[in-house]
């Protein structure tokens, strides 16, 4: 599947999930995008439309961001309350955010697992979860490779691998972070209980931080 918006859209929402256990396997997603341009691949509905039990395995997903200040739509956005979301055997890159849940969104995110993928270039974050408000509990991350590229960051350079925010109840695990970035693992106070094991980092800046409230 290739995606190019119209000439004089500006929002665009490649796909919108509600409804329980929907499931995509073996999808190849690409997209052009400009600096006209704002939105989201994959985005978990708003307000009422709540998902539940999705799984996605075998996705490359390539918004071929080439320059950062050019490319605003995010990857995988959760805007509405989803409980039960597997991504598998994945690639996204050349994003905004790969993955985000955004600093004023409230809702509630649980039994998240993201296993064996690699997280790359995206020029804001590679994944971010902002929890001021809202809750997201029971996530897992393991298996998935965090690489970022000089060339692909928006003078911010914090954020770059993994931001675990106030998650609760995480199992972070088999994970190697590499390049131009801040911050292999940032969580916010108020995170945990949750585990850190085996975790690998080469990059240009600080693996570690926490603190702060997103």
């Amino acid at each position: 599947l290739r995606f190019v918006p119209n000439s004089g859209v500006t929002s665009v929402n490649l796909m919108q999930f509600s409804g329980e256990r929907p499931s995509l396997q073996n999808v190849k997603i690409t997209g052009v995008f400009d600096s006209t341009h704002s939105g989201n691949a994959i985005i978990f509905g708003s307000g009422a439309n709540q998902a539940s039990d999705v799984y996605i395995a075998g996705m490359h997903l390539d918004l071929e961001g080439v320059l950062a200040t050019a490319h605003i739509v995010h990857g995988i956005q959760f805007s509405a309350d989803l409980d039960g979301f597997v991504l598998e055997n994945f690639t996204i890159q050349r994003c905004r955010y790969g993955l985000l849940k955004g600093s004023t969104n409230t809702s509630n995110q649980t039994r998240i697992a993201l296993r064996n993928g690699m997280i790359k270039n995206n020029t804001k974050g590679n994944c971010k979860f902002k929890t001021p408000s809202g809750v997201i509990d029971d996530v897992e991350v393991s298996g998935v490779r965090f690489f970022r590229d000089a060339d692909y960051h928006d003078g911010d350079q914090d954020q770059g691998g993994l931001g675990g925010a106030k998650a609760t109840n995480f199992r972070f695990s088999d994970l190697h972070m590499e390049g131009t970035m801040n911050d292999a693992l940032h969580f916010e106070e108020g995170a945990g209980p949750g585990t850190v094991t085996n975790v690998t980092a080469k990059l240009t800046g600080h693996n570690f931080s926490y603190g702060g409230s997103g």
